[in-house]
């Protein structure tokens, strides 16, 4: 029996390769799960990030579009915005603007205690289901569609190009005031933040956080109530 010094070094070098590849194909291992369960963390935020331009970018549109109508209006009244309490019906009728543009993309059913034969002038009403809460109460759900829109009655077409024009509000028609009147739910579950659509004098529209919407410049009421 001969005993090989080259073979026995061979025999030590092919143990050591042999171990180095079951390290590597660990290593390799480990950071192959690190990055699966990365991508697995990180695809629900991408998708709500995509899902919420998806909502967040027609409701911008609507407004930009709101804006060429307004102006168009005002270029043909004397250069005099509509009247606040008429403000809907008179953009629909003096510009021809779809009324659909007066509607904001929401994921949002109404709840209601009672069955909805008329709404206050919505484009339309379609029932969804009814169920029984918690307390065995009645409820009914319905997608409602109707201006998600309020007019600043405080600005005029020659006024800041901070001012606010538009805002988001909850279901109406001819909606016109200032802060109290914003609906900051219109975009919570799909944005994760509280806030609205904002469309300013300028043309300009923006995004904004619930906390900083009494800070708008929202006219000369706004500007005299600050002083008071």
């Amino acid at each position: 029996m001969g005993f090989s010094p080259r073979g026995l070094k061979d025999g030590k070098v092919t143990s050591m390769n042999e171990t180095r590849k079951k390290a590597y194909t660990l290593n390799e291992l480990i950071v192959t799960i690190i990055i699966i369960a990365l991508i697995l963390w990180g695809v629900p935020f991408v998708v709500s990030k995509i899902k919420s331009r998806a909502f967040l970018i027609p409701c911008q549109r609507n407004l930009r579009a709101l804006d060429n109508a307004l102006k168009r209006y005002a270029a043909d009244n004397e250069g005099l915005y509509p009247t606040p309490s008429k403000w809907c019906d008179l953009l629909v009728e003096k510009t021809g603007i779809d009324k659909e543009v007066l509607c904001c993309i929401s994921e949002h059913y109404t709840i209601t205690d009672t069955p909805i034969e008329e709404a206050n002038a919505p484009i339309k009403v379609r029932f969804v289901y009814d169920y029984n809460d918690s307390a065995g109460n009645k409820k009914y759900a319905y997608d409602i569609k109707g201006a998600n829109y309020g007019l600043n009655p405080n600005v005029e077409p020659n006024s800041a190009s901070t001012v606010v024009l538009l805002f988001e509000t909850e279901h109406g028609w001819n909606q016109f005031g200032g802060p109290e009147l914003v609906s900051v739910k219109n975009h919570i579950e799909i944005y994760g933040k509280e806030g609205c659509n904002v469309l300013f004098n300028d043309g300009n529209v923006m995004f904004i956080k619930a906390k900083d919407i009494s800070e708008l410049n929202w006219g000369k009421a706004h500007l005299k109530n600050d002083k008071n």
